[in-house]
This record gives C-alpha cells, sequence and structure tokens, in this order.
C-alpha cells in the first residue's frame, strides 16, 4: 500500500497511467526491451535527483540580487529512478534529497542572501517529506516560495515552511491538505486462476495487516491515515503561525483554493500578476484620458495602471518607465523654482523688513504671488522714508485699525496710493509705529 499527500486529481491520473504503462509492459517480449523502454520514458521526465549535485551544480541558481532558486516541480518523490509512471503522468519528478541538499548547500554558500523555492507540483509521497520540510524550516537565511502553477498537498506541507508564499498568478492553487493511501487487490483475479490469497499476523499484531475487505479493515487504515494527517496539519500550523484548528477549518478542507481564496484564509501572503502589464502607446498619440475622473472621459485609465500596476504613479517609476517625461517635468520643475527665486530676489536690498521676509520665503518654498501685498507694502514704506525729496514728514492722524499702523505721512499715503496699495492693506502689513 503507497500513502500519498498528492492532489486528488494527480492521484486519479496516476492511477490510470498505471494501467496503461502496465499494460505496454506486458506487450513487450523481453526483459531488456522493458528495460530500454522505462530508459527512454525516464529520460523524456525532468528529474532533481540529489544525486545529480555536485561542486558544479549545487541544485539552485543564483539571480542579481544574490537569491537561490531552488526547483520543487512535479512529483515529490523519495526516490526518483524508481518511479516511472510518476514521470510519465507529471512529466517531472523533485526527490526530496535534492530539495535537503540544496537548501544546505544553498544556506552555507557566502553568495546567496535568501533561498526562493520555484513550486509548481502537485505533491507526491509522505515517505520523506517532513524531513525536506524540516531542511527548508530550519534554513538561516530568508526563505520564499513561489508558487507557479500549484503548490499542493505534499508541496504546499513544503512552502509552508518558509517565511513567505508568494502566488505568481491569480490562477495559481494551493491546499489539498491530507493524505491519501491506494492498494489494488487481485484477490478475484488470482481466484480466478486457482490461486487461494491468505494473509497471517503475529498474535500481538492484529492490525498489521488488516483486511480491507472488511469495514474493521478499512477503518484501522483510515485510522492510520488520520494520524498522518495530523501530522501534516501540525507542520502547516507551525509554519504558517496558526493553529491546527484553523488549518482544519479554513484552509479548504483536503479541497484546493485560487490564489484569492487562499490569500483570504491565509495560507499564502501575496498575489503577483493580478493586472496585466500592457506596452500602451503615448497618452498623446493614443487617447485622452481624464485623468481625474477616469471613468468618465477616455479609455478611463490612469498614469499607473496605464503600465498595469495598482495605486498612484510614484517618481521612482515615472524615471524608470518614462525617462523623457521625467526629465521634461524635471525641466519644467528647475525653471519655476529658478523664477519664484528671480521674482523674491528683486526686492532684496531695499530695506531691513523686506530682506526679511524674501529670506524667510525663499527657505519656506512660498512664492511672490501668496506675498506680493506683504514685500510691497514693506518696501514702499521703507522707500517713502528714505527718499530725500520727499518734504519733511508731516504727521496726520490715520483711520483706527485692529490689524496696522496708527498714523501715515502724506509722503506714505501718496507712495501706497502710486503703487495700488489701498490704506487698508498698508496697515495690514507695514510695521506699527506705537500702540493705539
Amino acid at each position: 500500500m503507497k500513502i500519498y499527500a498528492a492532489e486528488a486529481g494527480f492521484i486519479s491520473r496516476l492511477i490510470s497511467d498505471r494501467r496503461d504503462i502496465m499494460a505496454f509492459a506486458r506487450e513487450l517480449k523481453s526483459a531488456d526491451a522493458m528495460r530500454a523502454a522505462r530508459e527512454d520514458l525516464m529520460a523524456s521526465a525532468l528529474i532533481f535527483q540529489a544525486s545529480d549535485i555536485t561542486e558544479k551544480n549545487k541544485g539552485y541558481t543564483i539571480d542579481a540580487d544574490g537569491a537561490a532558486h531552488i526547483p520543487i516541480v512535479g512529483e515529490l518523490t523519495p526516490r526518483a529512478q524508481t518511479d516511472a509512471c510518476g514521470a510519465y503522468t507529471a512529466e517531472a519528478l523533485t526527490e526530496y534529497g535534492f530539495i535537503i541538499a540544496a537548501t544546505s548547500l544553498a544556506d552555507a554558500d557566502p553568495m546567496v542572501s535568501k533561498i526562493i523555492y520555484n513550486i509548481n507540483s502537485p505533491g507526491g509521497y509522505v515517505d520523506g517529506v517532513d524531513e525536506a520540510a524540516q531542511a527548508m524550516a530550519g534554513a538561516k537565511k530568508p526563505t520564499e516560495s513561489r508558487v507557479t502553477g500549484r503548490a499542493t498537498s505534499a508541496a504546499y506541507w513544503l512552502a509552508s515552511m518558509t517565511d513567505k508564499i508568494i502566488a505568481m498568478s491569480p490562477y495559481s492553487t494551493s491546499g489539498s491538505i491530507g493524505v491519501a493511501a491506494e492498494e489494488y487487490d487481485d484477490d478475484r483475479r488470482l481466484a480466478n486462476a486457482g490461486i487461494d490469497h491468505r494473509v497471517y499476523t503475529s498474535t500481538d499484531a492484529p492490525d498489521k495487516r488488516p483486511d480491507t475487505a472488511t469495514d474493521e479493515g478499512r477503518a484501522k487504515i483510515v485510522a492510520q491515515l488520520d494520524a498522518l494527517h495530523a501530522v501534516f496539519v501540525s507542520r502547516v500550523a507551525e509554519g504558517r503561525h496558526t493553529t491546527p484548528e484553523h488549518v482544519s477549518a479554513n484552509f479548504g478542507r483536503g479541497g484546493v483554493l485560487t490564489a484569492e481564496s487562499a490569500l483570504k484564509a491565509g495560507m499564502i501572503d501575496e498575489i503577483r500578476g493580478k493586472s496585466i502589464a500592457r506596452n500602451v502607446p503615448s497618452v498623446a498619440q493614443d487617447e485622452e484620458i481624464n485623468m481625474e475622473n477616469p471613468g468618465v472621459a477616455g479609455v478611463g485609465r490612469t498614469a499607473a495602471n496605464i503600465e498595469g500596476k495598482e495605486g498612484p504613479m510614484d517618481l521612482a517609476t515615472l524615471k524608470a518607465d518614462h525617462p523623457d517625461a521625467y526629465q521634461e517635468a524635471h525641466a519644467e520643475g528647475r525653471a519655476a523654482e529658478k523664477k519664484r527665486r528671480d521674482e523674491l530676489s528683486a526686492f532684496l536690498g531695499i530695506n531691513a523688513e523686506g530682506d526679511k521676509i524674501v529670506n524667510e520665503a525663499l527657505a519656506s518654498g512660498a512664492d511672490y504671488a501668496s506675498l506680493s501685498a506683504k514685500l510691497t507694502a514693506a518696501t514702499v514704506r521703507g522707500s517713502a522714508s528714505t527718499d530725500g525729496d520727499n518734504p519733511p514728514a508731516v504727521t496726520s492722524p490715520a483711520p483706527a485699525s485692529s490689524g496696522g499702523v496708527s498714523e501715515f505721512t502724506p509722503e506714505e499715503v501718496a507712495a501706497y496710493k502710486k503703487a495700488g496699495i489701498s490704506l487698508d492693506v498698508a496697515r495690514k502689513y507695514a510695521p506699527k509705529d506705537k500702540e493705539e
């Protein structure tokens, strides 16, 4: 009897394919022909074995960011070369020993900053899975699982051991938490051939060979599977930092969940590729877009989702994806800043009060338009009081004002009038001579 932690659909295909392979094998006339056919089948599959790992081929590749990528694909098995049926059905096999060895080497490699497992597997045998899971969980470097197709059953058991699980597509699936067993009952075929099949067990081991033709025998097998299932659930709960009860209730109950459902359940941490990135012509050449209300006019796209990205367009994205637009915006910004400084600096050197206002504005980012009345009032007042052509000051009372000066000279009144500034504005911004 073989015990699997594999997605149900895969097991169904495996059983069907096994029948076909056995039927084909019976047609072969010699052991040499069978051996040649098996070798040809294994050569056509993608197989990752522990024995393939050498000093030059460490079982992983390192990307530009220093991350080691380890494949976990196809059926998971303790011994690939003994599993021709798995190679035929899954078209790929990964040995648990390969995962353990590659993880150990990557964790010790000074060139590796983190370990990424690229997973597309329906699961496989229970035998060996927990040893691989322990090796992955024990890595000292950050770990991450990237699910490109599916991480189900034993493959999800492994993925749950990493620091983060990312679905690389909304189509990616996770789950199928549980174990299953299969057996072939050939008693009727043997009986038809005149062969009796009997099983005996020692006195104190009645459950060593339960009779699965009976309800009692089948119940004993299910009890064994339940014990293995409890280990599976416990490991997933540890890896996902939750409880076994939560896993049993919310992680699919043996079923398979697509990425969005898996994310809501807490089975994975992120989904990539929610939106399709398109190479779209420029807005000017394509069609007008109402950026303030994209659902009203144009095609209803924003600068961010033109590129297939979510959220607002930031400066780094603009610079990376649209360098010409970034340079144009940068040039406009520099021109606007130069104009602001030139307009403010024109008021420097007239008097101390004006200089103070200008310097504060230059530092704070304020522009001339917001300070024009204040600047003109301060500098005109200074000009009027220092103009040698003006007659001696003769004070005249000015209307009381809650926000400004208590009096103006006739020369100041004339200067404000010439500049187009009302006395109310002058009272608001000119310095006080004395309190009323």
